[in-house]
């Protein structure tokens, strides 16, 4: 489930420091996929139930999220993103979500994100093959959106045409290391192939040293990220199978923050809907103290973030702990819910904050 943590983003660390997000009571500068729409003010309150309303839907309470986000409409019913969220929720409880739909195409034809959604709806609706014209007006205008993808491939199972659905789904697995969603759509489209060979010995020095003697852990990564080793930190990363984006949230948690804003700026370069990526970014950023650098990454998260890790959402808290104050992180957390950290870098990230 995507979790819209933009809007967080620029809630949560609106201060003097920082602009790019609310430029005063005439106007608001809205990012989607990209293109900067200006439109009229957002109250704080409708910004906090549209907070609300994200964490309520990335939660399944869809009839609480679609309480949310109509409260939001009552105080502005501009913005084609809340129409969206609104008509997912609606079709998420089997309601009627049409007419959501083509009030967040009436305000904006070009946001991808809503012909995803609608698509979505559209398949679970029965209707494949408008699903599929509807996923391929998302990707045409954001081929960066996974999940609109995996829509036109499902759409596509669906009608029967396997052979295009498998081709779709392999295309998004050789884009980079695969998503989990990914691995499970190959999973259902790819048989595996009989007798498979065995992959081939390791030749650089680094594979070989942990194949003879032992497997490489979070802790190999993290030593080498504390000994400013960034090189060897990402081949072991690529070894322990950790992808980009936590390779730089490891990094800022230990204070790297050289190697946590250049891992993190190669992944938003890829994919500005990477949460962890951004967060990284962010708090090297504030550690760093550079209030331009964080009012300049401000601009630089998707239309549609995916939901952090739970590494990220400690590291947020931290920053928000820093930038805002305590209450702010507590109630930041208490959106997640999280269970005690266990993983040992994690764990000091959670300590911190409970100092």
């Amino acid at each position: 489930m995507r979790a819209h943590a933009a809007k967080w983003f620029c809630l949560a660390l609106l201060a003097p420091s920082v602009s790019g997000c609310i430029f005063g009571e005439g106007s608001v500068t809205r990012v989607y996929a990209g293109r900067s729409v200006e439109g009229p003010y957002i109250t704080p309150e409708a910004y906090a139930h549209y907070a609300q309303g994200v964490i309520e839907e990335s939660q399944g309470n869809f009839a609480k999220a679609q309480a949310e986000y109509q409260r939001v409409l009552l105080d502005d019913d501009s913005s084609a993103d809340v129409w969206t969220r609104l008509g997912a929720v609606l079709c998420a409880t089997r309601q009627e979500a049409t007419s959501a739909f083509a009030k967040a195409e009436e305000l904006d034809p070009k946001f991808a994100p809503m012909w995803r959604e609608r698509a979505r709806c559209t398949l679970a609706g029965g209707n494949a093959a408008a699903a599929l014209a509807q996923a391929e007006r998302a990707v045409a205008l954001d081929p960066d959106d996974e999940l609109a993808s995996l829509t036109v491939a499902s759409a596509l199972a669906k009608l029967g045409r396997n052979d295009e659905a498998q081709r779709w789904v392999l295309a998004l697995s050789l884009r980079g290391p695969p998503s989990p969603a990914v691995k499970e759509a190959l999973g259902r489209s790819v048989a595996p192939s009989p007798a498979a060979p065995s992959p081939p010995p390791r030749s650089d020095a680094l594979g070989a040293h942990f194949s003879n003697e032992r497997r490489p852990t979070l802790a190999d990564v993290d030593r080498a990220l504390a000994e400013r080793a960034p090189a060897r930190a990402r081949r072991l990363a690529k070894l322990v199978g950790l992808r980009t984006s936590h390779l730089a949230l490891r990094a800022a948690a230990l204070g790297v923050t050289d190697v946590a804003r250049t891992e993190a700026a190669r992944v938003l370069d890829a994919d500005p809907n990477d949460s962890d990526a951004l967060i990284a970014a962010l708090s090297a950023a504030s550690l760093d103290g550079d209030p331009a650098g964080v009012a300049a990454l401000l601009t630089r998260g998707g239309a549609e973030p995916l939901a952090p890790s739970s590494l990220g959402v400690r590291l947020f808290a931290e920053l928000l702990r820093r930038r805002v104050g305590k209450d702010a992180a507590a109630i930041w957390l208490e959106g997640w819910a999280l269970t005690k950290a266990r993983e040992p870098l994690e764990a000091r990230v959670e300590a911190r904050g409970a100092q």
